[in-house]
C-alpha cells in the first residue's frame, strides 16, 4: 500500500477560502471582496490555455499567501476596467492595467510570492493605449496594501500611447508596499517616433503616490522612448494620486540594486533617471534610510530597441532540470550569441511516497512479542533496521493492549 504525504492547512476559524490549485485562483475574480488563503505552492501550466483565460481582476478583498509561491504567471491581458491616470502635467488619460491583479482597490495582499512571472500588457483593440503594468498589480488605489511579498520576473509594455509605464510591484496608483522584495526585468518600448509621450519606470512602481517601506529591489531596466522618460530605481515619478490628496506619504528604509539602460530621443531632453526617484512632483513625504548601488546607463543612439538580449529565440539553447522529490523543475534559456540567460517554466516537485508496513509481518511481530512476554523470556534480538521498527511497533501495540 502506498501513501502520498501532503501538508494541509485548515483555516476554518478565520473563514478564509482555501486556494490550492490553478483553478482555485479564479475565485479571486468571481468573489473580488472575499477572504482567501493559499495552502500550498501553485504551478500554473506552461504553454497551456490557463494563462490566456485569466483576466487580471479588480480585487477588493484579502489574500494571504501564507508564504507560498505562485509560479509561471505569464500572460498579456489587461484588466477589463479602466481608471483615470495623469502625466507629469496632470493631463488625464484613460489607463489600462496589467499584472497578476489588474487593480487592487483597497485590498490587502500579504505573504505571497510570484516567481517566473512574465507580464506583457497588451490591451484589446491595438497597442495605442495608455498602459501601466506591474508583476503584482497594474494599479493600486483606495489604501491598497502589499506586504511581506516578493515578485520575480519580467514586466514589459510596448505601446504608442501617450502615457505608460512598467513597475516591479505595481504600475501606478496609491497605497502602501512594505517589507517586500522585487527581482525584476522591466522593459518599456515607445513605438510612436513623432509624439512626445511621457513614460515611467520604477523598480517598485512606475508612477503615483504609493508608500514604500523596508523593501529590497533588484532592477534590470530597458527603456526606448521618443518622448520624456521618468525612470527610477524605486519610483519613476512621484505624483499625488488621486489629484487633490493631502496625505503625506513615506519612502523609507529601502535598498535598490541594478541599472536602467535607456534613451530619450527628444531635442527637448529631460532624461530623468535616478537611483531612487526619477522625478518628484510633490515633496510631501517622509524620506530616509534608503541605500543604493545603481547605474544610470544612458544611450545616445536611437535606431535599436533596448532589450536584455537583442537576439531571437533561434539563438537560445535550453537546459531542463527535471523535478525531483522536494525539488522543483525548471528550464534555463541561454543565448549562444551574448550569454544572456533566464529561468522559466517552473514545474512542481515530486511528492515523497512512503510504503506502509504490510499487515502480515506486523501481526507476526506482535505474536512473537506476546509469546516472549508470556514465557518471561528476553525477546530474541532481530536483525536489521526494518525488524527493529517492527519490534518497537509490536511492543507498543502489546503495551497498549494490556492497559485497562
Amino acid at each position: 500500500m502506498i501513501l502520498a504525504l501532503s501538508v494541509c492547512f485548515v483555516h476554518a476559524e478565520s473563514g478564509a477560502v482555501e486556494i490550492s490549485s490553478p483553478e482555485d485562483l479564479f475565485l479571486l475574480a468571481s468573489d473580488p471582496d472575499g477572504d482567501f488563503v493559499l495552502t500550498e505552492d501553485i504551478y500554473l501550466p506552461v504553454n497551456a490555455n490557463f494563462n490566456w483565460e485569466w483576466e487580471p481582476p479588480v480585487f477588493r478583498g484579502h489574500l494571504d499567501g501564507a508564504g507560498h509561491t505562485i509560479y509561471n504567471v505569464c500572460y498579456s491581458q489587461v484588466c477589463p476596467e479602466t481608471r483615470t491616470v495623469y502625466d507629469g502635467n496632470y493631463k488625464e488619460y484613460e489607463g489600462y492595467f496589467g499584472g497578476f491583479f489588474g487593480i487592487l482597490d483597497g485590498a490587502v495582499v500579504e505573504n505571497l510570492n510570484l516567481a517566473g512571472a512574465d507580464i506583457t500588457a497588451v490591451p484589446a483593440g491595438g497597442n495605442d493605449k495608455c498602459v501601466f503594468a506591474g508583476l503584482m498589480a497594474g494599479l493600486m488605489e483606495n489604501g491598497a496594501i502589499v506586504r511581506n511579498c516578493s515578485v520575480q520576473g519580467i514586466c514589459s509594455v510596448t505601446t504608442s500611447g501617450h502615457c505608460f509605464g512598467a513597475g516591479g510591484f505595481a504600475g501606478y496608483g496609491s497605497g502602501r508596499i512594505e517589507n517586500s522584495k522585487a527581482f525584476v526585468t522591466l522593459i518599456c518600448v515607445d513605438t510612436d517616433v513623432e509624439y512626445k509621450d511621457e513614460q515611467f519606470m520604477g523598480g517598485a512602481y512606475s508612477a503615483g503616490f504609493i508608500d514604500l517601506a523596508d523593501c529590497y529591489v533588484e532592477i534590470d531596466g530597458y527603456d526606448s522612448d521618443h518622448g520624456y522618460v521618468h525612470n527610477g530605481g524605486l519610483v519613476g515619478m512621484y505624483i499625488i494620486y488621486p489629484r487633490g490628496t493631502s496625505y503625506a506619504g513615506a519612502i523609507v528604509n529601502n535598498h535598490v540594486e541594478g541599472r536602467i539602460r535607456f534613451f530619450e530621443d527628444n531635442r527637448d531632453r529631460r532624461a530623468y533617471c535616478a537611483p531612487y526617484i526619477g522625478e518628484v512632483l510633490q515633496w510631501t513625504y517622509d524620506w530616509g534610510g534608503c541605500t543604493e548601488n545603481f547605474e544610470r546607463d544612458e544611450v545616445f543612439t536611437y535606431d535599436e530597441i533596448l532589450r536584455p538580449c537583442p537576439h531571437g529565440p533561434e539563438s537560445y539553447t535550453t537546459i531542463v532540470t527535471a523535478p525531483d522529490y522536494n525539488v522543483r523543475g525548471c528550464t534555463k534559456y541561454i543565448c549562444s550569441e551574448c550569454g544572456y540567460s533566464y529561468i522559466a517554466d517552473h514545474t512542481a516537485p515530486l511528492k515523497q511516497e512512503i510504503k506502509l508496513l504490510d499487515e502480515e509481518p506486523l501481526q507476526q511481530a506482535v505474536e512473537e512479542a506476546q509469546q516472549a512476554q508470556t514465557k518471561e523470556l528476553p525477546v530474541v534480538p532481530l536483525i536489521g533496521a526494518g525488524a527493529c521498527v517492527l519490534l518497537l511497533i509490536a511492543l507498543f501495540a502489546l503495551r497498549k493492549k494490556g492497559k485497562h
